[in-house]
């Protein structure tokens, strides 16, 4: 008899992951290289100050950055780098979380046209976002409670005022700048283009394409605010960060995986469009049905492929299609990313694992065929 698997033992049935590096399937698989190390780390005790220390410095060497810190993931690192602009100008806040002096909530510029579900970690800090449209209000709204001026990456195309620009605005006015590239590798050099560019502080998920433990992330950025970071995380007690706790197995994970990106990174394009041209040539015969490659401008730069058809003929939808994959055996998870659109379904193979792609080719098939 078949020993179960841990998920089997708890009833709960594994899926093959057509949906890309998303938290909800459990960001990426970690490869054996990275598994191996957090498994030594789980081995031994050590003074997790010194270990933050010494990987830190080895991240950074690596990365071509100034300093690095591991997070328990990346909006952790978005919280902790508004923490550390907070405690660069007010050093009460790593145990107090106070107002600045005139009893009114510290203040972070963020432009509009960025808005994101994860300022919350942003907030959690206790400051007031002030939104921009463009250069002007930034003019008008900075004041003595600005302590920072964010960004999201993802939203650069769209924003009115680029890169250089808020960098430029933030120099004059003597503020760090926060910009989140959570999911913005790769291409690999992504990972020190950005601190080059002159922000101050970048942060990175590790549990996405980086394949580091799903809960660990990346903050990158100058020694003073990096250092100020450090204050308000784990292990100090009573601090903001403590909520965010990074394990010393996931330090020596992500550091590991980190390493292995950097090495392996730039196949990932290749070997998704090997991946879904399988798929496509699988599914061609299908009436109908049309299939096309895209890769989002910014985060999850990586081929996937959309599948479309007509829907009235065939009597199926896209989010129909989506269930039944769902529901099948195997279980098919799909799902969508910023960048990609609404049309048809799409197929990541980010993190499928080979020959799962046949697997997906041949499902997506016998469904249709049973509409004929």
């Amino acid at each position: 008899m078949n020993k179960q698997s841990i998920y089997e033992s708890l009833g709960v049935t594994p899926v093959i992951n057509a949906a890309g590096t998303l938290t909800a399937f459990g960001g990426s698989l970690m490869s054996p290289e990275v598994v191996t190390a957090w498994s030594e780390a789980a081995r031994h005790f050590v003074d997790l100050e010194e270990l933050q220390d010494r990987v830190g410095e080895r991240i950074a060497k690596m990365l071509k950055v100034e300093s690095a810190l591991v997070t328990g993931g990346a909006a952790s690192a978005n919280m902790l780098a508004t923490a550390a602009a907070i405690t660069v100008r007010n050093d009460d806040f790593i145990q107090k979380q106070i107002a600045s002096n005139d009893g009114q909530p510290y203040e972070v510029l963020r432009q509009k046209r960025h808005r994101d579900p994860y300022d919350r970690q942003i907030e959690t800090c206790g400051v007031k976002i002030v939104e921009v449209e463009n250069e002007q209000d930034v003019e008008r709204l900075v004041s003595d409670r600005t302590v920072l001026m964010m960004a999201y990456n993802v939203y650069e195309p769209e924003g009115s005022i680029n890169h250089e620009d808020w960098l430029r605005l933030a120099d004059t006015y003597s503020l760090p700048t926060l910009l989140d590239a959570a999911a913005d590798t790769p291409p690999v050099d992504n990972l020190w283009r950005y601190s080059h560019m002159g922000y101050a502080m970048v942060t990175f998920s590790g549990g996405k394409t980086i394949r580091g433990p799903q809960n660990s992330g990346l903050l990158l950025g100058r020694t003073s605010l990096i250092e100020a970071a450090k204050k308000n995380a784990v292990p100090v007690e009573g601090v903001i960060g403590r909520v965010a706790k990074v394990s010393k197995e996931d330090i020596v994970g992500l550091w590991r995986a980190l390493e292995i990106h950097l090495s392996r990174g730039d196949q990932i394009q290749s070997r998704c469009q090997e991946q879904l041209r399988t798929i496509e040539t699988m599914v061609s015969e299908i009436p109908t049905i049309r299939c096309r490659f895209l890769t989002p401008e910014v985060a999850n730069h990586f081929p996937h492929l959309i599948l479309e058809w007509d829907e009235a003929s065939l009597g199926l939808t896209p989010d129909e299609l989506a269930t039944s994959l769902r529901n099948g055996d195997p279980r098919i998870v799909t799902g969508r990313v910023y960048g990609t659109g609404t049309e048809g379904l799409l197929i990541s193979a980010i993190n499928l694992q080979p020959g799962e792609e046949r697997l997906i080719g041949a499902r997506v098939c016998e469904i249709f065929q049973a509409l004929s």
